[in-house]
């Protein structure tokens, strides 16, 4: 068996032809880089890096750490249980909505119209084609929408379809062309724009669909895209189904809105200088693809404003990709908040990037690259619900100049992420540290109370973070805060003064992280007569309250 009879047998698995070919190259050739793979299969590394990631999703592949990346496939026994798996899961589902998907047909009124069967027709070789298209071009009467490649409108021409248009035109028919536009296209491109509408897209393959008064489609089922008028490898698909037609509609009338015009790409191909736009991104998978891109592009500034470390808002080869930009020398800026939740991810990244913690949590989100791309993520106001996000891309340079002194200012006013991540670790302790002071304080012969609350000379009932007594002594007492964030320092460390007073402890004590207190706040707390309780972990400010407890009985 060939390596193409096993790529089309695994497509019988659920996978599409690329990703078992991506599949099969790592399994007979080993261990991976993106880039390797990109020419070895002859097609561009963006391609790769996303169907890696669909492969990873579903199993099929992992990811080796080290300078370069490396993808590993895994074991086909595995990789095709998996798959089988998948397809058992999707018959089963199938299978059980069976009766519902029956039940619902059934109760379907089918109306006389309902009865008009849309037509459906291949037509095989280019002369079959072509023949259609000069029925379907002479009998349009408000519209022709094109999405066609260059050789195509070589093709047309030379074939007198052009002609064909061109009259069409001067009876009122609007004509509208889609096609790529670059330096070999320019003289054909510029002869349809004489009685047409023409735009640029990158066209992701060979393909031709023509649309005529949204009333019958033909789309190109193969298409040999030589300039041959007579081959046999051009095979079209006709129909005037309605919900046929509304779907290459929406697909056209959707590309069209995000293109450019010809005459704007032609001039900047004959002056080289680039054309600055703003586009509109529908999908997650144009998102990421854009995010991956700009990232990888990037030669000397990344800023990132993200509310999240992980999938949709930060892609997920993106950190990864941030490793390769360190080494180029790339500088990388992080804005995120970070919690206990998404700790670990945020260690693990500010080894190759700069990163801060913002709060509160922000609704928008951005990526600057060289202040020159930027690229939004926003939700609109009043929605909550992140399925709705819109999603921007520019290349305005004064756009993104401006986003760029944005970062910087929200930067400026952040926390350093090594100082967040004492923080949160802090606050793990402080929840730790109730059980493991309960038993050392006993030891000590003192009892720890919950709730903390003791009722002072004022009558006023005065809350702690903690209280220990003396067993046997009750008189004896030590009081306790935690230093908040959400208060001031200055203040927590004022109302401890007083409430401890207030209540006569015999030692009061605030317990914070290592190096959080200024000299000012330092000299504050010494006047107060408060002992400072620092520490890193849950055990060893146990001890050191145990060693606090202790000088009081002396």
């Amino acid at each position: 068996m060939t390596v193409e009879d096993i790529v089309n047998e695994l497509q019988t698995y659920g996978l599409s032809q690329f990703q078992a070919r991506v599949y099969v190259h790592l399994v007979t050739s080993g261990p991976s880089g993106a880039g390797v793979l990109a020419r070895r299969l002859g097609v561009n590394r963006m391609k790769v890096y996303r169907t890696l990631r669909k492969l990873q999703d579903i199993g099929l592949v992992e990811v080796l750490s080290g300078r370069p990346l490396r993808f590993v496939a895994e074991p086909p026994e595995k990789a095709l249980d998996k798959l089988i798996n998948a397809a058992k899961k999707k018959v089963s589902e199938m299978e059980a909505n069976r009766r519902k998907v029956l039940e619902t047909l059934a109760r379907i009124d089918v109306s006389p119209n309902g009865l008009l069967e849309p037509k459906f027709r291949i037509h095989t070789g280019r002369r079959s084609v072509y023949n259609l298209l000069f029925t379907m071009f002479s009998s349009a009467k408000e519209e022709i929408r094109i999405l066609a490649t260059r050789n195509e409108l070589y093709r047309l021409s030379f074939s007198g379809l052009d002609g064909v248009l061109r009259r069409r035109s001067s009876r009122g028919v609007r004509v509208r062309i889609l096609t790529e536009v670059d330096e070999r296209s320019l003289d054909i491109v510029k002869a349809y724009m004489k009685y047409s509408s023409v735009k640029h897209t990158s066209l992701p393959g060979k393909m031709r669909f023509v649309i005529v008064d949204g009333r019958e489609v033909l789309t190109s089922v193969s298409l040999e895209d030589s300039m041959s008028l007579s081959t046999d490898r051009d095979v079209g698909f006709w129909t005037d189904s309605k919900d046929y037609l509304r779907a290459i509609e929406a697909f056209f009338d959707e590309i069209w809105g995000g293109s450019l015009d010809a005459d704007l790409v032609i001039e900047s191909l004959k002056t080289g200088k680039v054309i600055e736009e703003i586009k509109v991104l529908n999908s997650i998978d144009d998102y990421v693809d854009f995010y991956v891109k700009i990232v990888s592009s990037a030669r000397s500034e990344i800023l990132v404003l993200t509310d999240d470390l992980k999938e949709p808002s930060l892609p997920k080869f993106v950190p990864i990709l941030f490793r390769e930009l360190k080494n180029r020398g790339v500088e990388v800026k992080v804005l995120t908040f970070i919690n206990e939740e998404n700790l670990s991810e945020a260690e693990d990244l500010s080894k190759y990037v700069q990163l801060k913690h913002i709060e509160p949590r922000l609704s928008i989100q951005f990526l600057v690259a060289d202040r020159k791309e930027c690229l939004m993520s926003f939700l609109p106001l009043g929605q909550t619900d992140t399925m709705f996000r819109q999603n921007l891309w520019s290349n305005l340079t004064s756009h993104s100049s401006f986003m760029a002194e944005v970062f910087t200012e929200f930067w400026s006013r952040a926390i350093d992420a090594d100082y967040r991540f004492k923080e949160l670790k802090f606050h793990q302790t402080v929840r730790e540290l109730q059980e493991i002071l309960k038993g050392i304080a006993e030891n000590c012969g003192w009892r720890l109370e919950l709730p903390s609350r003791l009722t002072g000379r004022s009558g006023l009932s005065q809350e702690f973070g903690f209280v220990v007594r003396k067993i046997g002594e009750p008189d004896k007492t030590v009081v306790a805060d935690f230093l908040r964030k959400d208060v001031p320092a200055m203040a927590s460390v004022i109302a401890l003064h007083v409430k401890a007073l207030d209540v006569e402890a015999d030692k009061k004590l605030l317990v914070c992280f290592p190096e959080v207190l200024g000299d000012r706040l330092r000299s504050l707390v010494d006047s107060y007569g408060i002992d400072v309780i620092s520490g890193n972990d849950a055990e060893e400010l146990s001890l050191k309250i145990a060693d606090k407890l202790r000088e009081v009985e002396r």
